[in-house]
């Protein structure tokens, strides 16, 4: 029993591990000696734009605010002032104030998968006479629907510039398998030194994405944990009860049961009546649990363990029909032998 629940959950594991794919960040880096060279490529659409739908708040470090333009909230405002040395629409964070963080929490009361995000574009500039005010250096880090945790995607420096005049860069993360990450409800930036320069005027920051669904490939795994974990919770069962299952003696008179079929019975119960009140209902109720909590199982698999179940249930009726009739048929038998 102990082998055979082993393998139950190895496979449950190799099943899982199957589903996994070795993901990889791009990160792909452009600069210009123009402050505003990358403007156009900026986007109010996008998952943590202040006023989309998808957004609900952002809580960090204040931006450096020596004339009140600079703000945080100039990462997500979905544009910013093109004059050269104009804060607003821009985050400002100079080495005093580094690491600053920023989280963006996004709304999952109707998308409540969380959001896939498959690109992240951060831009910086500044149009005065200190152009390592545009290098980047950042960590960027994401909290799953249903965890307090937060896990690293990816890391950034890009510093082109050691000195000059107006400058701008723009950094892109995208994944090799299409989605940087799944699940997300929260995506935190964490701005470091510049080592090149007094800081960085971050002029904007996209996440781009989509609300995520559960895949196929994801409920078939779900389901085959959970049909290891009702097989090996099953065979414990029967291994707890094994000491007291008892043959039924077998009667020698007539052909009652075939050679595949004995009667057991558990504490004085009968396989049958075993089968139908405690292992039926738990496969009834596991059945329909999976059947409700992922609705978009694949209904050929679905309609396969279905019939595959009914079969079942439709050959111990016949078996239970036939072992009575036969029981009947011999007792009538030894009846009338002994009634002559």
């Amino acid at each position: 029993m102990k082998e055979n629940r082993k393998t139950i959950v190895l496979a449950c594991a190799l099943a899982l591990c199957a589903g996994m794919v070795q993901a990889a960040i791009i990160q792909t880096d452009n600069s210009s000696n123009d402050h505003d060279a990358f403007v156009g490529g900026r986007t109010g659409g996008d998952l943590i734009n202040a006023g989309n739908a998808t957004f609900l708040g952002a809580t960090g470090t204040p931006a450096f605010t020596p004339s009140g333009a600079f703000s945080i909230s100039g990462l997500n405002d979905g544009a910013s002032s093109i004059g050269g040395t104009d804060g607003t629409g821009k985050t400002f964070y100079n080495t005093p104030q580094l690491p600053g963080t920023i989280t963006f929490t996004l709304d999952t009361s109707v998308n409540v998968y969380g959001y896939d995000i498959d690109l992240i574009n951060s831009y910086a500039g500044w149009g005065g006479s200190d152009a390592t005010q545009a290098n980047q250096v950042y960590d960027v880090l994401v909290s799953t629907v249903g965890s307090a945790s937060f896990t690293p995607v990816a890391n950034v420096n890009y510093s082109p510039f050691a000195s000059g005049g107006a400058a701008s860069t723009l950094v892109s993360l995208t994944d090799s398998t299409g989605i940087i990450a799944s699940g997300v409800d929260q995506v935190r930036f964490v701005f470091g030194n510049n080592p090149l320069g007094a800081g960085t005027v971050y002029q904007e920051v996209d996440v781009i994405g989509i609300a995520s669904v559960p895949e196929p490939g994801t409920i078939s795994l779900m389901s085959i944990s959970t049909i290891g974990l009702f097989l090996t919770r099953r065979i414990r069962r029967r291994r707890q009860v094994g000491a007291s299952i008892m043959p039924v003696r077998k009667a020698r008179s007539c052909d009652v049961f075939s050679e595949s079929h004995e009667l057991y019975e558990i504490d004085g119960v009968e396989s049958a009546s075993v089968f139908s009140e405690i292992v039926l209902p738990r496969v009834n109720e596991y059945a329909a649990l999976v059947k409700s909590a992922f609705s978009t199982v694949d209904r050929n698999v679905w309609n396969y363990m279905v019939a595959t179940h009914e079969r079942r249930l439709q050959r111990r009726a016949a078996f239970r029909t036939a072992m009575k009739t036969k029981s009947l048929n011999c007792l009538d038998a030894f009846l009338a032998k002994i009634i002559k």
